[in-house]
């Protein structure tokens, strides 16, 4: 940009400069001379100010050139991160899903139909580990999503939804579930 700025300064510099040294010429020259001479600097003055005004005009599709790019860098970067933190995100949901898969095979075994009605199983001590460790798998990755969307609700608006549902509050209960049931007699 230093550079155009210059060139425009150079331009005004020729264009003023030629009308000095046209003024100081003609006082030597015929008359017949001096007419050809003041329409050869007509002509050259108005090239140098169609000159002024090409470099102006390119200056500015410069100026507006780089706002354009520099506004697209920061609209790439905000897109980098948004997608930096859906990746995340979708990499903890992705553990919670596989914990509550892991939880849903082991509840689905212990349902069974006879006679068209549902009843379930006893389940074994292995069953009731299943299950409490799908659940102690379920609460860490929702954990890790609500602290990864404290960490970012400022980047991503939606993820504030995500903290108003899923509150501390809430998975300190089901903590406190978790634990109780680890603690009760399993034979």
């Amino acid at each position: 940009m230093a550079e155009i700025a210059d060139i425009i300064e150079v331009i005004d510099e020729a264009a003023d400069g030629m009308a000095d040294e046209a003024e100081g010429a003609e006082a030597d020259m015929d008359p017949a001379d001096q007419a050809e001479f003041e329409e050869e600097v007509a002509d050259a003055t108005k090239e140098v100010q169609e000159l002024s005004k090409t470099a102006e005009v390119f200056k500015d599709i410069m100026e507006g050139s780089l706002k354009v790019l520099k506004s697209f860098g920061i609209f790439v970067l905000k897109n980098i991160a948004v997608g930096a933190i859906m990746y995340f995100v979708n990499v903890g949901l992705s553990k919670l899903i596989k914990a509550i898969e892991k939880t849903y095979d082991t509840a689905r075994h212990l349902k069974t139909k006879k006679d068209g009605k549902r009843s379930f199983n006893i389940p074994t001590v292995t069953d009731i580990n299943s299950l409490l460790d799908g659940s102690v798998s379920f609460l860490t990755s929702i954990r890790k999503l609500r602290d990864f969307a404290e960490l970012n609700k400022g980047k991503v608006v939606s993820l504030k939804s995500f903290l108003e549902i899923v509150t501390p509050e809430d998975l300190d209960e089901i903590q406190n579930q978790i634990e109780h049931l680890k603690k009760m007699p399993l034979e």
